[in-house]
């Protein structure tokens, strides 16, 4: 197999230069534009480099021309070889290996010219455990802002490019915990992500701080110490606390808490995977008016897990986003990583066991802070 470089005006010209050398099966293996010439970076021309490749036992009768340039000639086939590449399995995972070496040394070339300060910049998005894809976004963010310039770009202007980033994917002007408007707030999610704890936190925070009326509700009586929890801080609290097992006990309970500020309703945590669970839940968030559905999330969890859980209670109409257990990780990149695929709002972090301290409306440049390594 020989392969060849072009590096032409338009992909029509390497067309025809590809069928008359190398031959009818020719095939493309890479394509990429680039500027060429110029002066300091003005009145340069657009280029297309294209890697194509064709069988030997193709082109015993294609003239060699001097000023072509062959890639990788270790790959080129002796006669021993050329039955073998007969095989069209083989020859297509020769191609697939050619694709692999051309992609590597793209990659690598790419790289090289990216400056130390952002390469750091992606081994620290890369460390809090971003998608490939979103890191992906952000580099290349800098790099078409700054082409011409991207080796005189300070690493506080690529620091300020990243934050401006990272805070658009927050949606921060966005970022509000509990409405003052909101008459009942459903807390939903998996089991131990710590959303009984969260709720006496919020209640707490909504006496304390903001002498408002509470009344709790939980549905979740598969857990006999969720129960006795939310009962232990009802009574702390001189908050009142129903139980509901039935859609009937649950509208008895929203009538007894008529005179309340906001209810806040706990749900069991149990595996939304299974459809007769999430029937279970549905027929219990029927109550829309003035209500907002809390999506807890903890942030230890794997992103991929974290992708599966947000997807199947999408489906309940999520207003927003609570985050827990962020003092029990040395990774924030799930918070971007689920803004950036989907359409929820952030609102509470939780840090801790204390209550009503250990929580608070999510600070965005103290996120970023962290990630950055700012102190």
């Amino acid at each position: 197999m020989r392969v060849k470089r072009y590096v032409v005006e338009s992909m029509p010209a390497a067309l025809q230069k590809i069928k008359s050398e190398l031959g009818q099966n020719a095939v493309i293996l890479n394509t990429k534009e680039f500027k060429q010439g110029g002066f300091l970076g003005l009145f340069s021309k657009k280029r297309i480099e294209v890697i194509a490749a064709s069988e030997v036992n193709n082109m015993e009768n294609v003239k060699k021309r001097p000023q072509e340039h062959e890639l990788n000639p270790s790959f080129s086939t002796n006669a021993k070889d050329k039955s073998t590449l007969a095989s069209g399995l083989d020859v297509l995972d020769e191609v697939k290996k050619l694709k692999e070496f051309i992609l590597k040394f793209h990659i690598n070339e790419e790289n090289s010219k990216i400056p130390n300060h952002i390469k750091d910049i992606q081994l620290r998005l890369n460390e809090h455990e971003f998608e490939a894809q979103l890191i992906d976004n952000i580099i290349q963010q800098i790099i078409e802002q700054h082409d011409e310039e991207l080796n005189e770009i300070s690493e506080s202007k690529t620091n300020q490019i990243v934050r401006k980033h990272l805070i658009e994917l927050l949606s921060y002007q966005n970022i509000q915990g509990l409405s003052p408007q909101t008459k009942i707030a459903y807390f939903v999610g998996p089991t131990g992500v710590g959303k009984t704890t969260t709720i006496a936190k919020l209640a707490a925070d909504q006496v304390l701080k903001y002498n408002r009326k509470i009344g709790l509700i939980t549905s979740d009586t598969y857990r006999i110490a969720a129960i006795d929890q939310l009962k232990t801080y009802a009574t702390i609290l001189d908050v009142p606390l129903h139980i509901v097992n039935t859609p009937k006990d649950f509208e008895i309970a929203i009538e007894k808490l008529q005179d309340v500020d906001v209810i806040l309703m706990d749900t069991a945590g149990r595996n939304f995977r299974n459809e007769m669970n999430v029937s279970e839940l549905k027929s219990l968030l029927k109550y829309q008016k003035q209500s907002e559905t809390y999506l807890v999330l903890s942030l230890t969890t794997k992103y991929k897990d974290m992708k599966t859980i947000t997807h199947n209670f999408m489906k309940f109409g999520i207003d927003k986003v609570l985050f827990t257990k962020m003092d029990e990780t040395e990774s924030l990149g799930n918070i971007f990583n689920l803004m950036n695929e989907f359409s929820l709002k952030p609102s509470y972090v939780t840090f801790g066991q204390n209550v009503p301290d250990d929580v608070s409306v999510l600070k965005y440049d103290e996120v970023i802070d962290r990630i950055m390594g700012d102190p």
